[in-house]
């Protein structure tokens, strides 16, 4: 993860935010990257994008679910009112040249889907801790 990351101009050092986390901005989004591989080889990729909005909810729902029905899509899914873009891989389907364009690919999508979300749909720009 950490030799994709500097292909893609990152820092891992100020990315890690553990021994296998790593924290890094993409467009306004950030995005966590958790590698599970003592218990389940599982790679986590998260970015929290934004909050749903007040009103025209069923028209950000419509949307979210014509994308994630895409194929090669990533998952959009709502917890709480925060609206995150996420996607497991397993190490084992994984190599350093597959992870850069996923990774690529994953970091492009988040940025775009938090300008889709808030200048299309209305949702709210998430403060972030």
């Amino acid at each position: 993860i950490e030799n994709v990351l500097v292909k893609l101009n990152y820092d891992p050092k100020l990315c890690r935010k553990g021994s296998n986390n790593w924290s890094l901005k993409a467009g306004n989004s950030i995005v966590t990257i958790n590698y599970h591989f003592q218990s389940t080889a599982a790679i986590i990729f998260n970015s929290l994008l934004c909050q749903i909005p007040k009103t025209n909810i069923s028209q950000l729902y419509e949307y979210m679910l014509k994308e994630c029905g895409k194929p090669g899509s990533f998952n959009l899914n709502i917890v709480n009112q925060d609206v995150f873009i996420s996607f497991v891989e397993y190490d084992t389907d994984i190599t350093e040249i597959n992870a850069f364009e996923f990774i690529s690919d994953f970091l492009s999508k988040a940025s775009n889907y938090y300008d889709v979300l808030i200048n299309q749909y209305g949702a709210l720009v998430r403060e972030f801790e």
